[in-house]
C-alpha cells in the first residue's frame, strides 16, 4: 500500500475518522461522493467502496461503483505494482451491510497469484 501521507494527500473530500489501522470518509470526483474506509490490519489492506450522494444533495444513487471508479481508488490506496482484488466469496460466507458497496482486498503476508497474462 501507500503510505498514510500519499494516500491523504490524494484523497479529495473529507476525512472522516483516522486511526492506527486506517481511515474512513467521502471522496468527492464529478459530482459523486463516495464514502469509504480503508483498513490495514488483521493481515489485510481492505477498502469498502460505496456512492452516497450525486452532485453535493443527498439524493442516493442505486448502483455500485463501476470498474473505472475501483480502479481510481486501487491508484489511490496501493502503489501501481501492487496486485489487490475482489472477492466472490462462498454463499455461506456471504456478508452483505451495505447494498451496492465493492470492495478491494490484498494480503500483506503474501501474495495473490494471477494467471498468465495471455488468459487475461
Amino acid at each position: 500500500m501507500k503510505s498514510v501521507e500519499q494516500i491523504k494527500s490524494q484523497l479529495k473530500g473529507t476525512i472522516e475518522r483516522e486511526g492506527e489501522d486506517g481511515l474512513t470518509g467521502i471522496f468527492y470526483t464529478q459530482g459523486i461522493g463516495f464514502g469509504y474506509v480503508f483498513s490495514y490490519g488483521g493481515d489485510w489492506e481492505h477498502a469498502s467502496i460505496s456512492i452516497l450522494y450525486n452532485r453535493g444533495t443527498p439524493k442516493r444513487l442505486f448502483r455500485c461503483p463501476t470498474w473505472e471508479e475501483m480502479c481510481m481508488f486501487k491508484e489511490i490506496f496501493w502503489r501501481d505494482d501492487e496486485v489487490v482484488m475482489q472477492l466472490h466469496p462462498a454463499k455461506k460466507d456471504y456478508v452483505n451491510n451495505v447494498n451496492n458497496c465493492l470492495h478491494l482486498w490484498r494480503p500483506m503476508k503474501e501474495s495473490i497469484p494471477l494467471p498468465p497474462k495471455i488468459f487475461v
